[in-house]
């Protein structure tokens, strides 16, 4: 975790200090899955784990327009529910999960990113490195 004054700092995200607020966010669990999906989009941010608090949530709530981008399973069952718990009266919440046999986008290829963003961003939003 970010260190703040010595000390572990429980609401900063991993990217936060690059993303646009006026743009599509897609949330991540972690540091892998962070740098995959910046091959394909780069508006992407992690809080560190699938199930923030709703402090943490809210530090990025500036953002109107999020995707979770979370792992298959309990874990990111539970943080997509968190986000649309906490964020659906104003903000436009989608999510997306990895393809079948994917765990989480930190496995999956260029293409499967592609294909699976395609479902909720524009192709004019995403790039290839």
């Amino acid at each position: 975790m970010y260190l703040q004054g010595g000390h572990n700092n429980p609401i900063y995200w991993l990217g936060e200090h690059w993303v646009d607020l006026d743009k599509p966010l897609v949330v991540v669990e972690g540091p892998f899955d962070v740098a995959s999906v910046r091959r394909v989009y780069k508006n992407v941010a992690s809080p560190l784990f699938s199930n923030p608090s709703f402090e943490k949530l809210r530090r990025m709530a500036s953002c109107l327009e999020w995707i979770t981008f979370y792992d298959r399973g309990t874990g990111g069952d539970a943080g997509r529910a968190k986000v649309s718990a906490c964020l659906h009266q104003d903000h436009v919440v989608q999510h997306v999960l990895p393809p079948e046999g994917r765990k989480d986008p930190g496995e999956m290829t260029l293409t499967e990113l592609r294909t699976s963003l395609l479902t909720v961003l524009p192709e004019s939003a995403l790039t290839v490195d």
